[in-house]
């Protein structure tokens, strides 16, 4: 802080000068630090959203294992019967690509087509060939 009568450069909280035992004028000090904007913000930001998204993983996978699900379920591996919700996924995680690439792309064509076609009878009937092929 610098004193108004010497000009001299003072440590900030003094209230009279080093060297001249001046009064510091302790008006113009700012209380409140100044706050960080731009990049740092930003940055700290990131963090905090990467440490939460870390936790929130890390809690559903130890979530995910203290479930104990088995690695077969009627002689098919427990991946693909939670990933056939999806119809065509189950199917090409047991390696079966070209009818799980087939049911995926014909449940996603139907899906879209039944969007576009929303309130009309084609639609409904790509809603029911969809239901269907699930």
């Amino acid at each position: 802080m610098k004193c108004p009568a010497c000009g001299f450069e003072n440590m900030p909280g003094l209230k009279r000068c080093v060297r001249c035992s001046g009064a510091l004028n302790l008006a113009g000090i700012d209380i409140e630090p100044p706050r960080a904007s731009g990049p740092v913000a930003l940055r700290h930001t990131r963090y905090r959203i990467a440490e939460v998204f870390g936790r929130l993983t890390y809690g559903l996978s130890r979530a995910w294992h203290s479930l104990r699900l088995p690695d077969r379920v009627s002689g098919a591996p427990a991946a693909a019967l939670a990933l056939s919700i999806v119809p065509g996924l189950g199917q090409i995680v047991l390696r079966q690509r070209a009818a799980g690439c087939a049911l995926l792309i014909a449940w996603c064509l139907l899906m879209v087509l039944s969007l576009l076609g929303y309130g009309s009878t084609a639609g409904g009937w790509c809603r029911a060939g969809a239901v269907v092929l699930h």
